[in-house]
């Protein structure tokens, strides 16, 4: 696993551990940030500051190769696509903040919620055919918990994501998407 944790001074470093505890953990060098996870071929997401503005940034787990994951500044990460191609985060855009999905191999982020500032864990079914928008309807996500209903929208065979509204989802439009299934839990993500 990968966790963030701060050391003596109070900075924010990535440490390595092994769930079975078969050795200590190790943190990974010259690097500091928050909300760690890993992603394809063993590279580890996080956030952190740059200045005064958060980017998310990837890392080799020996602690190379560090870049931006983005070029959008960013307030949460969220997670990475089931391909392991779009990387999933409350964005700030202007001054407002949306969760949104950005390629990681550049091109233009796809806004997958409208309502700014609350970040939004959104989650795929194990075999890829609903996406998963927890408390979509019935009121807003919280960190932490949420209330409402989890939307699942089908998504085409073939791909990762289904058509999305340009202005993102919204609880009046989720509810004309054909196929969508709602259950009665506002927090809902495998």
């Amino acid at each position: 696993m990968v966790i963030a944790s701060p050391d003596a001074e109070g900075r924010s470093r990535l440490w390595l551990a092994p769930i079975d505890r078969s050795s200590p953990p190790q943190q990974i060098p010259n690097v500091q940030g928050y909300e760690p996870f890993f992603g394809a071929d063993g590279e580890i997401f996080f956030r952190a500051a740059e200045e005064r503005t958060q980017f998310a940034y990837r890392i080799n787990v020996d602690g190379t190769e560090l870049r931006k994951a983005i070029e959008q500044p960013v307030v949460n990460l969220d997670g990475l696509s089931p391909d392991g191609d779009w990387l999933i985060a409350l964005a700030d855009d202007q001054g407002k903040a949306f969760t949104q999905a950005f390629p990681l191999d550049g091109g233009d982020p796809i806004q997958l919620y409208n309502g700014a500032g609350t970040s939004h864990k959104i989650g795929w079914t194990v075999d890829g055919s609903f996406l998963l928008l927890p408390g979509i309807i019935g009121g807003a996500w919280l960190e932490g918990g949420a209330f409402g209903q989890t939307a699942y929208i089908p998504i085409p065979p073939g791909e990762v994501f289904p058509e999305v509204p340009a202005e993102g989802y919204t609880p009046d439009n989720i509810v004309e998407i054909p196929g969508v299934i709602f259950r009665d839990s506002g927090d809902l993500v495998p």
